[in-house]
């Protein structure tokens, strides 16, 4: 097994390879999600991952993912460890407090709050390629408003970065932003 987490965390983590460490919050084939409170009681995101992979498994990928976009100046939820087993793994992360995603805001908003928040979805839609990373999974959903009102990106686990441009990827991005 290997693990990179911070200070306390690693056994938490093994804990989470089993049973229902909190609240589920989504649950797919290969994957759960759930809302936990992390050793000293912070509230966590934590990935479950099942399944055989080649190479790094998706749990150090998401970890990884976290660290660089945040280390390129994106804002994205704090990585606080990942744990791999045999055939699992799992990737812990702040949870974002947030009272809405983009999609909800947007839907709600007045006309004239429409402009502003398109521009700033802009930006930062144009910092993340720029820096040459494509979300592969840019939902509007996926970008949360957190409580000082910044735009955070969430569900990274397909991010990637390269450094040729993509145009499939940039395309895909843009794409699915229509879908609201």
């Amino acid at each position: 097994s290997r693990e990179q987490s911070i200070s306390g965390a690693g056994e938490f983590l093994r804990e989470c390879l089993q049973g229902a460490p909190g609240e589920a919050l989504r649950t797919v084939p290969g994957r759960e999600t759930y809302a936990v409170k992390g050793p000293a009681g912070a509230p966590w995101v934590v990935k479950r991952y099942t399944g055989r992979w080649m190479g790094m498994s998706p749990a150090r990928r998401e970890h990884q993912t976290l660290i660089e976009l945040r280390r390129a100046g994106l804002r994205v939820p704090t990585a606080l460890g990942f744990f791999e087993g045999e055939g699992v793994a799992v990737v812990a992360m702040e949870r974002v407090e947030s009272h809405a995603d983009l999609r909800q805001v947007l839907h709600e908003a007045a006309t004239s709050e429409l402009e502003p928040l398109i521009a700033r979805l802009l930006k930062l839609v144009i910092a993340l390629h720029t820096r040459g990373w494509y979300h592969r999974d840019l939902y509007l959903h996926h970008i949360l408003i957190d409580s000082d009102g910044d735009f955070v990106l969430i569900d990274l686990g397909r991010a990637r970065c390269s450094r040729w441009v993509r145009r499939r990827w940039f395309a895909k991005d843009l794409a699915a932003l229509l879908l609201w």
